[in-house]
């Protein structure tokens, strides 16, 4: 090799290349394989292998709990429904609102900032974005991280009063450079979804915007405490609509409904009464067609216990790359036998999806924060399964995947 008769590297298609590194563990890429070479730092930041890596790797969450915001990674084994825990040491993390291809949007929870910053926890890569026009602190507003395809752009779309407007920061990641660029570095203001004070179906004075549902990455959703609609704005054109909610010719409760993604579309999940959970798929969003797709019902639902431990926080914080399986327990005790019945499905929230749809993971609501549990349903089975242990301090899940995207801080 010193005598450069040999190459280091196999001398093979940069197609092949990639098919052998997007198996590879998201660490090595990050930490070892993207410094091997100029080519294969390139390949590994690039769009197409960042997307293709999005294919290979099990679906994660980011779970945070409690006042300091304290960070779990949890990936699912789907096929298992097993549970691998990460804690995550990431100094200074805030309030995670959003996430997009591996990348998430964080208030930086600091009344002196009023600032979101867009960060890569497996590479440590952040920026700090430029104050809203607005001057919100970002303790009451709907806020979240999206990316046009065709663009290549992304996007933050912030609201904190709908007479003030939508707030946008667009920016662009250069794989070439590694460079974090804004086109002018200031956010861009488009009026807000209401011309008129009665045209809201709100109390102006006490409701608070909260952050959207992200479908498809480029699609947003936000919740108006009506019964009829949502506001929706497809981030490519930045254009703002009313979306109808399902009409199946009675009165909704607005109350009672939760919107959330399943399979790449938006879904909106009925608590019709303490023993019937009706879900909606919004299967044309251009159309505003809504198909009823399953209804859970109390006296059909086999109740069981998922012998997990809980996803409780370890007193032991770990970095990112250290692990902490979910241990399995053998089986309950005689007295968590007894105690254990189906829950009242008024107090479920649905908060994420796996297996393409056919099982969800479920929450439950409890005033005190105190005394939540974590349900799965699987919809083929007609099965309603809870984790063993509680959960506290009213933990909020993200979905995320891990990317290897990175810039110049």
């Amino acid at each position: 090799m010193e005598e450069g008769k040999y190459n280091v590297l196999p001398d093979l298609p940069e197609h092949v290349i990639a098919e052998i590194l997007v198996k590879i563990p998201l660490e090595c890429l990050n930490e070892k394989f993207r410094y091997i070479c100029k080519s294969w730092n390139r390949l590994i930041s690039s769009p197409e292998f960042i997307r293709r890596i999005k294919i290979h790797r099990n679906p994660e969450f980011l779970i945070q709990a409690g006042m300091r915001y304290k960070t779990s990674l949890l990936i699912v084994d789907e096929e298992r429904l097993h549970f691998q825990l990460k804690n995550i040491d990431y100094p200074h993390m805030g309030q995670i609102r959003s996430s997009c291809n591996g990348l998430i949007l964080v208030d930086n929870n600091s009344p002196l900032l009023g600032v979101f910053s867009v960060r890569n926890i497996v590479n440590g890569s952040v920026i700090n974005l430029p104050r809203c026009p607005s001057g919100c602190y970002h303790g009451t507003c709907g806020v979240a991280l999206g990316y046009v395809p065709s663009s290549k752009e992304y996007k933050v779309v912030h609201m904190y009063a709908d007479g003030f407007g939508f707030e946008i920061f667009a920016f662009f990641i250069d794989n070439k450079t590694f460079s974090f660029m804004s086109p002018d570095n200031t956010w861009k203001r488009i009026p807000g979804p209401f011309n008129a004070p009665c045209e809201r179906p709100f109390n102006i004075e006490q409701f608070t915007w909260s952050d959207p549902v992200l479908i498809g990455g480029q699609v947003m959703h936000w919740f108006v405490d009506s019964d009829k609609y949502i506001i929706s704005m497809d981030i490519s054109d930045e254009k703002v609509s009313k979306t109808n909610l399902p009409n199946w010719g009675k009165q909704i409760n607005r109350l009672k409904y939760d919107l959330v993604e399943i399979d790449g579309k938006l879904s909106f999940i009925y608590r019709y009464n303490s023993c019937i959970i009706d879900i909606w798929i919004l299967k044309d969003f251009s159309k505003q067609v809504w198909s009823k797709e399953h209804t859970i019902n109390a006296s059909a639902t086999k109740f069981t216990s998922l012998n997990t431990d809980s996803l409780i926080h370890r007193k032991k914080s770990n970095t990112l790359p250290d692990t902490e399986e979910v241990q399995r327990e053998d089986a309950l005790t005689g007295s968590e036998e007894k105690n254990d019945k189906l829950p009242a499905f008024q107090k479920l929230v649905l908060v994420a999806s796996l297996r393409n749809g056919e099982v969800l993971v479920f929450k439950h609501q409890n005033k005190s924060g105190v005394d939540d549990r974590v349900y799965v349903y699987d919809m083929k089975l007609q099965e309603l399964k809870k984790l063993q242990k509680k959960i506290k301090s009213e933990p909020r899940f993200i979905p995320y995947r891990s990317s290897c995207i990175s810039w110049k801080n």
